[in-house]
Order: structure tokens, then sequence, then C-alpha cells
């Protein structure tokens, strides 16, 4: 006969696994889009993490952009035209942008949500039989 022990959430250890688990963590999106020129996409350098890369500041109302619920505020650029874009300056950037014809394949990816995640340990111990 088999003896398990069935330990939920273990006493000593419970506090400080469930505190580990509770930290926020990020799931991204990844979006890819062909928009028609103009895009009426405001972007912006990425000064939050690296010194390169583009983010979407603000997305107009006058250009193809707007029409596109995939692109959201805070966005990371990370190709145009298969080019990736996430180590380049902005400048560079944008000259990718500007000679790129109509319509122009672009690459997105941000965070959609926190995710707070809560666990419980589950130990089985078998008896000797």
């Amino acid at each position: 006969m088999h003896r398990f022990l069935s330990f939920a959430c273990l006493v000593a250890s419970s506090a400080a696994f469930i505190a580990q688990q509770q930290r926020p963590r990020h799931v991204l999106h990844a979006v890819d889009v062909s928009l028609e020129k103009p895009l009426g996409l405001v972007l912006e350098e990425n000064v939050r993490d690296a010194p390169e890369g583009l983010y979407v500041a603000e997305i107009g109302s006058d250009g193809s952009a707007s029409g596109c619920a995939d692109i959201k505020v805070d966005d990371r650029l990370d190709a145009v035209n298969g080019v990736d874009t996430t180590s380049m300056g902005f400048d560079d950037i944008m000259d990718l942008i500007v000679d790129a014809p109509s319509p122009v394949s672009l690459k997105f990816s941000g965070p959609t949500c926190q995710l707070t995640v809560v666990g419980c340990v589950e130990i089985r111990f078998q008896a000797p039989q």
C-alpha cells in the first residue's frame, strides 16, 4: 500500500514562494501590419531601457495607422520591411520608413497587460513499500 503525504504550500517556505510568484509579469503582443503612407504615427526614441529603437508616442487621426486597432501607444517598432530596427537610431529608422514604398510593412511589440501569478506547491512523499 502506498502512503502519500501531501503538503499544499509548505508552511516554512510558502510565504517566500508566494511572494516571489506574485511579482507582476508582462505579456507582450506582437503585430505585423502593412500601412499606406502617410502613416500618421509619431515615433520617439527609446530612452527607457536602451539608447536605440523607437516607440509609438501618438497615433494621429490623419494617417492609415488610425484605422489599425492592433497598434498601441508605447508599442516598440521592431522592424520596417523586414529590417530589424531594435538596435538602430532614430535617423536610420526614419530613412527606412521614408525610402520604403507604400504600403510599408511594420512590426510592433508591446505590453498588453500585467499578470500576477500566485502559485501553490504540492509535494508528495511516497513511503517505502
